[in-house]
């Protein structure tokens, strides 16, 4: 059904609802009001007859007939009330409209039912003698001690109130049915004024759809309509940026996939590939436009990717392989994860398949292992020399005292080995898992090269060693912490000492150097290889380990040093020769003035 017809019935619906409502409510109020007046006239006819009727009803002899005397000649005149006298059992001793003898008990009529408790009584009731309704009232008669001794009644015909509903009814039937083809009339040039344009809109949404260019309405007048036209037409120009948004973001989201660090491949439910980004295109050697399309087995050698996509496929649930390809120029390490496609209404629609390259993970974890290993070996060193000492005490009890105190001395040598290890395993282990950004402030180097060299100065002087401190003039200033500064220090300078040989002499120098802060340390000792320079700063790399395990060296003093440095921002470097000694460069960001951020905020880790 077209909207005109659907305007058309609601609006006839509306005129005719309106027109039986109206009628009802003006019906109910008509015969209320009509009611009201008649109880009223009734009322007051039934008090004229009361005194009267109170000797007939106490039984004086004539009463009774002079009453009804009296009642027929008020008929007579053109009373159109009918007047009723009724004894207490309910019998007829007057009436103005029948004789009395031939009229039966009235005890059971509900006005007088109802007048007998309460005094007075009315009632509405259709007489088929008449042919028409009556309104009753009837009133309860007492002697002068209030003793009960009848009724009087008086009724008269509604015929008038039934005529006027009647002339209502037709009335509202007739203006209802005026006003249902005034409003047709008027509503069928309204209808067509709104859905003319409604066409209009209904076609340009049609174009919308199909994907046509979308067309531009006549906006008119300010109505409602031009309203919609005005919102139309904005609605099709936001449509038009949107579709370009979408058609940007849809690029920048292929780009982005693209560009992602770990492979992509999209494929559907046959296993034929919808997507795949530039690095999975790399990984499986072939292009990315010429695969889409194609099965997965069709593009690469490698059958454990189809595999997964199959598995992911079938089982509806995610899959992982892990696996190392040889082909590609370095050796990869990858770990696939397949994952249902799913569409809005839970169907499955596919499988995606992630490739992670895990070969970087694989190296940290394979230099994990080393580190273990390193560890177990550094540490198995001396405890086995300090168990064999000290089960070659316990088996020679008679051992003299002299052979006992060297091998009690070595024991303790091996035991300071030991925990210097383990001091600067946690030490390492502290500096590498904590952020120290927290406890960085201004602090002058010179104070730290200071305190280092106080600190060593006796050690340097029991092996003969000059010690230099060479201090710039002005505060050299940089944002960090003096405690992991002065370890800094205390490594380097503790090193130099431990390889120079007796008589030799060590330099501490702290400088500003081309906008930075230098501290520095110069040895004359054995030097280091330039093939094992990049080396040193590695975890329990020796140069010589042999004699460095003769020193005391635990090998973590130099990669400690690389990780405070480079927790405050800055960087650390070695020159040297063989046989001529080294020198340990740690540069430092200066303090600039009114900077307070801490640098270990975004320094480089390991």
């Amino acid at each position: 059904m077209s909207l005109v017809w659907r305007l058309w019935l609601a609006l006839g619906l509306a005129v005719v609802l309106t027109t039986v409502g109206v009628s009802a409510v003006l019906l109910r109020w008509l015969e209320a009001r009509t009611l009201v007046e008649r109880s009223g006239d009734l009322r007051q006819a039934a008090f004229l007859i009361e005194d009267t009727s109170r000797e007939a009803l106490a039984g004086r002899p004539g009463a009774a007939e002079q009453l009804q005397a009296r009642m027929t000649r008020l008929a007579g005149r053109g009373l159109t009330t009918r007047l009723t006298v009724i004894g207490l059992g309910g019998e007829v001793l007057a009436d103005s409209r029948q004789d009395p003898g031939e009229m039966d008990d009235h005890s059971e009529r509900p006005e007088i039912e109802v007048a007998r408790d309460q005094g007075e009584g009315s009632a509405i009731r259709y007489s088929a003698t008449l042919e028409t309704r009556l309104i009753y009232y009837a009133l309860r008669v007492a002697d002068a001690r209030g003793h009960s001794l009848g009724y009087v009644r008086a009724s008269m015909p509604l015929a008038t109130l039934d005529q006027r509903a009647t002339e209502v009814r037709q009335v509202a039937a007739l203006a209802g049915v005026a006003g249902v083809l005034l409003i047709l009339g008027a509503g069928y040039l309204a209808t067509r004024r709104v859905t003319k344009p409604l066409e209009s809109v209904t076609e340009a949404a049609r174009a919308v759809a199909e994907g046509q260019e979308i067309p531009t309405l006549p906006e008119g007048g300010g109505d409602e309509l031009g309203t919609l036209a005005q919102a139309f037409n904005r609605m099709g120009r936001q449509l038009r940026e949107r579709v370009a948004t979408i058609d940007g973001d849809r690029r920048k989201l292929s780009a982005i996939i693209d560009s992602m660090a770990d492979g992509l491949i999209a494929a559907d439910g046959a296993g034929r590939i919808l997507h795949i980004n530039g690095l999975a295109a790399d990984l499986l050697d072939t292009d990315a436009q010429s695969a889409v399309g194609l099965r997965i087995d069709d593009v690469t050698r490698q059958r454990v990717f189809g595999d997964v996509i199959t598995r992911t496929l079938e089982g509806l649930a995610s899959a992982t392989e892990e696996l190392e390809i040889d082909a590609l120029p370095s050796r990869r390490h990858l770990v696939l994860r397949g994952t249902p496609l799913w569409t809005p209404d839970q169907a499955p629609a596919g499988a995606l398949l992630v490739i992670h390259d895990v070969t970087e993970l694989r190296r940290l974890e394979s230099v994990r292992r080393d580190f273990v290993a390193n560890v177990s070996h550094e540490l198995k060193t001396p405890l086995t020399a300090l168990l064999a000492q000290l089960e070659t005490l316990l088996d020679h009890p008679e051992m003299e005292d002299s052979q006992r105190i060297r091998f009690l001395d070595k024991s303790r040598q091996q035991g300071e080995r030991l925990a210097s290890l383990v001091s600067d395993l946690l030490a390492l282990s502290r500096i590498e898992s904590t952020d120290t950004s927290a406890e960085f402030r201004a602090v002058d180097l010179r104070s730290v090269a200071r305190a280092s060299a106080d600190g060593l100065t006796e050690r340097a002087a029991a092996k003969g060693i000059a010690l230099a401190l060479e201090l710039a003039p002005q505060p050299v200033e940089i944002l960090g912490d003096a405690e992991y500064l002065r370890q800094v220090a205390d490594n380097l300078l503790s090193n130099a000492i431990m390889y120079s040989p007796a008589g030799a002499s060590v330099a501490l120098r702290v400088e500003r150097r081309a906008g930075r802060a230098a501290l520095e340390v110069s040895d004359a000792g054995i030097g280091i290889p330039s093939g094992e320079q990049e080396r040193i700063f590695e975890r329990f790399y020796r140069v010589d380990r042999a004699r460095s395990r003769d020193l005391g060296g635990t090998g973590l003093g130099l990669a400690i040093v690389k990780h405070l440095v480079r927790g405050h921002r800055g960087t650390v470097s070695v020159q040297s020769e063989v046989d001529q000694g080294s020198t340990f460069t740690a540069l430092f960001p200066l303090l600039l003035p009114g900077r307070s951020e801490a640098p270990g905020a975004d320094a480089e880790r390991d």
